[in-house]
């Protein structure tokens, strides 16, 4: 039995799965003893109590502070709200989120002035927001992050983010046209034996991130749509998609007139409504 780690590259064309832990799926595992004993003994005791607790606002807070509440009443919640600040480590917080609150419909992040980190491993071995449907980060997001994002809400109907960057020394949107082909595209997977073992690799699978096949509002800041086959790859990709906005058209006038000409039967027929200006 192989035991796999799947690890994305944005820069090539497959994706090679690597050993992992004993049953080759990380776990969503439960609060440790730590945890709990942080709990019931700290200022978080009274609340991490309610047995019927669904809805959880937390803000001007340190991450670090209500990481053991989040693990303990992270399973019953459907919806969260958290303001994640500087202290951000290397993107353990998002993993955190999903592994502790399987459950969130609604997530909503508040970020201020700082960047939602991302893990360079992307843990689609792993099932994590699996049924999260409204998601809404109010500040910039890693692009490490996004791709996470992106490949675990499977039942995303509404996404609303900030700027998608590569690094906190830029305010350029990093979603090219690339980036979504690799999202949206089946990629072959390779599947390697773990370390020890003397079988010889010889199997392949098929894999697709996430084709998005929920999503009806996809909101980001300053999206640009640098060709006319970006703009036509993303309309035809989100069959569900209602509503768009913040696109910037970096096209000709010619392709421009193409794109209009191409999105109106979309909008006579499902109603989409798409909000762009030109660049």
């Amino acid at each position: 039995m192989f035991n796999l780690i799947p690890v994305i590259c944005f820069s090539c064309q497959g994706v090679v799965l690597e050993g992992g832990g004993d049953d080759g799926l990380p776990s969503a595992a439960g609060p440790d003893n730590d945890e709990r004993r942080s709990c019931a003994g700290g200022p978080w005791g009274p609340l991490s109590r309610l047995e019927d607790l669904h809805e959880l606002d937390l803000v001007t807070m340190r991450f670090a502070n209500v990481r053991p509440l989040l693990a303990v009443v992270g399973p019953q919640l459907t919806s969260l709200t958290l303001e994640m600040g500087e202290e951000q480590g290397v993107g353990s917080e998002i993993v955190h989120l999903g592994r502790c609150c399987p459950e969130l419909r609604q997530l909503k992040l508040l970020l201020g002035d700082c960047v939602l980190k991302g893990e360079m491993t992307l843990h689609f071995g792993s099932l994590f927001f699996r049924r999260l449907e409204r998601l809404t980060v109010e500040g910039s997001v890693h692009l490490h992050a996004f791709a996470f994002l992106w490949g675990h809400c499977r039942k995303l109907r509404h996404m609303q983010i900030g700027l998608v960057i590569s690094n906190e020394l830029t305010n350029t949107n990093m979603l090219i046209h690339d980036v979504f082909t690799l999202l949206f595209q089946v990629i072959p997977v390779f599947i390697v034996p773990v370390q020890g073992q003397t079988r010889s690799l010889t199997s392949f699978s098929l894999l697709q991130v996430n084709a998005m096949t929920e999503l009806e509002e996809f909101h980001v800041r300053n999206l640009k749509i640098r060709s006319l086959q970006m703009g036509k790859f993303l309309l035809d990709s989100l069959p569900r998609l209602r509503r768009a906005s913040n696109w910037l058209l970096d096209l000709s006038s010619e392709d421009i007139t193409q794109f209009r000409q191409y999105l109106l039967p979309m909008v006579r027929e499902r109603g989409l409504r798409v909000e762009y200006s030109q660049w």
